[in-house]
């Protein structure tokens, strides 16, 4: 039905998929969050890193989406960044893995690897539980 009315609408070949990719590269970023408080990781329990994690797979999704005709691009991209991101103080070295963790989750989402990417995500999730 939404996908009916914005082909018609706006005369787009739209596709379904990408609106569940978006969703389920929300649904990545925030396992992360809520996984982290369980590992005794307390420091992303603030507001604005439940934002980050919700809006960084999205965010490296679409820009994946957009220039996804030539992956060197997206990569670049996403790079850049990464390279911003950098320049942000980090409290704990291990939050820098996680944020490549769901820059990765948006990564594998916009190139169209749903399942893969869904997967592997709730693996390293159950992982770090175990092992913290």
């Amino acid at each position: 039905m939404i996908e009916n009315f914005l082909n018609q609408s706006a005369n787009l070949n739209f596709d379904i998929n990408v609106l569940y990719n978006l969703l389920i590269s929300i649904i990545c970023g925030l396992a992360i969050r809520f996984t982290l408080p369980l590992c005794n990781q307390n420091w992303v329990q603030t507001l604005q890193h439940t934002l980050s994690y919700a809006m960084l797979p999205p965010i490296t999704f679409i820009i994946t989406k957009v220039i996804s005709g030539n992956i060197a691009l997206s990569l670049g991209m996403v790079g850049a960044l990464s390279i911003v991101r950098f320049r942000t103080p980090i409290k704990e070295p291990e939050e820098l893995g996680y944020l490549f963790l769901s820059i990765a989750a948006g990564l594998g989402l916009g190139a169209n690897q749903t399942s893969a990417t869904f997967v592997s995500v709730i693996i390293i999730l159950v992982i770090i539980s175990v092992f913290k």
